[in-house]
């Protein structure tokens, strides 16, 4: 079955693609949606932008998106063209708790015909950290939003230590961030042939609201791998 990924360029929707292609199903096309606010409940917002980069760098063509107020029409039209370009007959998302995201997810899918698989549904969100970095993920944290995560965690490499950081802060936030706790961007997984390279970043981070995001102005592709 030919399917589309519904890719942030975030570790979860990686981890997802790779579950889905190692039970062999055919992702044809990334689908990554760009909203215009900050504020989408929807889909991931910090370097959104970049998602091109590493479909490049894992060989795949990519349908961008903008999104503005309308957050579901906007998935409608980019599922649509993957239908209609690629021939996909099902989408992949990397949902793993959140029913607001799922429901709309599977709303969507179902208007147009396709199968929606959510292949970390339910997962434990400890296990989800751990199986990134086991499989030899490398990425970083591009946004926190929550208590006690602080301006040190921005632009920083997610490894062991930091992931029983995020574990152990469960009475505060999702260990992997599903709520929005933070967000993460992949610079390598084993699909990519390629590497991403951060040259040019720039941290804000409000003490007041616990609030800070890690915005990526310079990358580049290094390899092949």
């Amino acid at each position: 079955m030919r399917l589309a990924a519904l890719f942030s360029g975030g570790k979860d929707s990686t981890l997802a693609l790779h579950r889905a292609v190692e039970l062999g199903y055919d992702v044809a096309v990334l689908v990554s949606m760009v909203p215009e606010r900050g504020d989408s409940m929807l889909y991931h917002v910090p370097n959104a932008q970049w998602t091109a980069l590493q479909a490049e760098a894992m060989g795949l063509p990519i349908i961008q998106r903008g999104v503005g107020d309308d957050e579901e029409a906007a998935l409608l039209e980019a599922l649509r063209e993957a239908a209609r370009t690629y021939g996909v007959e099902g989408i992949v998302t990397g949902a793993v708790r959140s029913t607001f995201q799922a429901a709309r997810f599977q709303r969507a899918a179902r208007r147009l015909g396709l199968w929606c698989f959510n292949p970390l549904w339910l997962m434990d969100q400890r296990a989800v950290l751990r199986e990134t970095l086991e499989r030899g993920f490398k990425y970083i944290i591009t946004a926190v939003a929550a208590y006690p995560l602080g301006e040190d965690l921005l632009g920083r490499p997610v490894d062991w230590g930091i992931a029983e950081a995020l574990m152990g802060l469960s009475e505060y936030i999702n260990p992997a961030g599903e709520g929005g706790e933070y967000e993460t961007f992949v610079l390598y997984a084993p699909l990519f042939k390629r590497r991403l390279r951060i040259v040019e970043g720039d941290r804000k981070y409000s003490r007041e609201t616990y609030t800070g995001e890690y915005i990526i102005r310079r990358v580049v592709l290094e390899g092949p791998t």
